[in-house]
C-alpha cells in the first residue's frame, strides 16, 4: 500500500518505483521504499522496508527531517506492536481508520 492505494506487486511496479526514486538501499542490503506520489512537500509515506528495523526507520526519520515533512503510518489495527514501534519513531497515527480495497483485473 502506498499513499492509501493498493498496488499489486509486479515487475512493472518495481521498475516504476525504482525509476521514480522511491527505492533506497544501503551497502548492508537494507531496503526502504518511500516517497509521495501526491503533495510530497507535506508527507513522506513509507511503503515497506526490509532489513534492520532500526537502520531502516532511522533512515526514514532522517529523510523526513531533511525534507521538513511529517511521517504518517497506517497499519492493521490488530498489530499493536507495529503501532508502538512506529509511534516511538515519530510517526503520526492517522485520525481515522482507512479501508484499502484490492481490485484484480
Amino acid at each position: 500500500v502506498m499513499n492509501r492505494t493498493y498496488y499489486q506487486w509486479s515487475d512493472a511496479l518495481c521498475k516504476w518505483l525504482t525509476e521514480n526514486g522511491f527505492v533506497y538501499r544501503d551497502d548492508d542490503e537494507n531496503v526502504v521504499v518511500m516517497g509521495a506520489r501526491f503533495m510530497p512537500e507535506f508527507q513522506l509515506h513509507l511503503g515497506l522496508f526490509d532489513g534492520d528495523t532500526k537502520t531502516c526507520l532511522d533512515f526514514v526519520k532522517a529523510t523526513a527531517s531533511e525534507k521538513g515533512v511529517t511521517l504518517h503510518c497506517l497499519f492493521p489495527s490488530h498489530l499493536s506492536e507495529i503501532e508502538s514501534i512506529l509511534v516511538e519513531y515519530g510517526f503520526d497515527k492517522e485520525a481515522a481508520p482507512f479501508i484499502v480495497k484490492e481490485r484484480k483485473y
